[in-house]
This record gives structure tokens, sequence and C-alpha cells, in this order.
């Protein structure tokens, strides 16, 4: 049986930051903020700063049985979005470069706000999910319901972190919820002496299946 954690507050959590411009400029003052909230594992949150659709331009039509992944993801390296929303060519290209637009402006804003990032930065893919996940079937390692941490056999960071920005652009105002779990030195702790080492070629294995 896991030890039980006492249990986390909101300020335990998160950082709410008043800010309302992806390019700043930004006081000193709350890039330290920031920063020390980001190292300390943290949430930042704000709730003031809002990715703006396109106006007078019609939502995306999104097949009302899309495949499974229910997502669609870019790349510099992959400029056009995968094919995971069944649009016609038109709205894939208009998707296209919604997604790399709010690229640009969560770089922009990371660099600004956290400017010992800025020259380590590695831009990885950019990812849009149209359609909500409850009520749709996944194998225990696709279900992003599960609580997980997000470094992968297939993916080793090789002592990179991770550092994800997310903009809930729902028309309908639908709430995203969010589970977090316990500082990574906790987790850490608790499960490392749990995990086996892998074996030769088992990330090989892993990708083959995924």
């Amino acid at each position: 049986m896991l030890d039980t954690l006492p249990e986390m507050t909101a300020a335990d959590v998160l950082e709410d930051l008043p800010i309302s411009d992806w390019a700043g400029p930004f006081s000193p003052e709350l890039s330290a903020r920031a920063l020390d909230a980001l190292e300390a594992g943290r949430v930042l949150i704000l709730p003031r700063l809002e990715f703006r659709l396109e106006p007078r331009r019609p939502p995306f039509s999104i097949p009302p049985s899309p495949p499974r992944t229910a997502r669609t993801s870019a790349s510099i390296r992959a400029p056009r979005p995968s094919d995971a929303t069944g649009l016609d060519p038109g709205q894939a290209e208009r998707l296209a470069a919604m997604m790399h637009r709010f690229a640009d402006q969560a770089t922009a804003l990371v660099e600004g706000l956290a400017p010992p990032y800025a020259g380590h930065l590695e831009r990885a893919r950019t990812s849009f999910r149209p359609v909500e996940i409850a009520g749709r079937s996944y194998s225990p390692r696709h279900d992003d319901r599960r609580l997980h941490v997000d470094a992968f056999p297939t993916r080793p960071m090789r002592g990179r972190r991770i550092l994800r920005v997310f903009s809930n652009i729902a028309r309908d105002g639908a709430a995203r919820d969010w589970r977090v779990g316990e500082p990574f030195a906790a987790f850490a702790e608790r499960f490392m002496p749990k995990v086996r080492p892998a074996f030769p070629g088992s990330a090989y294995v892993l990708q083959a299946s995924a």
C-alpha cells in the first residue's frame, strides 16, 4: 500500500500571475515570481491571458465521429497538422496557421517571462484537442486522464525538462479540469525503488507497440 501524502492546497500548486499580453514586457518582479514558481514545480495560471481566434471566421468543422486520437499536432519540421480531425484541405491550412501562431506566442511568453530559459528552449510539437476526452475509450498507455509523468521510455529527456503552455479556446466556455501530482522528488522517492531496470531494446519494443 502506498503511503498517504499530506493533501496539497491551491497555494502549493498554483501561481496566479496578472498577465494579459503574450509578449510583455514583464517587470523584473513578475519574472522573479514566475521563475521561482516554475523552479518549485508549481503551475503558472494566467486567467487574463487569452489566445484569440480569428474574428469572423467559422469554427472548424470537426466530424461527429473523429478518429480515436481526437487530437492533431504540428511542429517546425512538420508544418501541416497530422491528419487526426478529418478536416478539408482549406480548414487544415487554417488550423496549421492557428497552431503555429499559438506556438510563436507561447515561445515569446516563455522567453519574455523567464529570460534565463530563452537560450535553452527546444520547441517541440504543438497539439490541438478539439474533442472532449470524457467517454472515449483508450488503452491504459494512451489514456491522458490517468495521472502520469510526461517522460516516457520512447521519448527519454536525457536531463532536459518539459515546460508546457496550455490555452483553453473552447467556444462554449467549458472548463478544462486537471489533476496535478505531488512534487517530483516525493514521487520519485515513492516509486523509484519499485522500478525495474529497463532491458536492452525495451525502448524499441515500446515504440513499435505504440
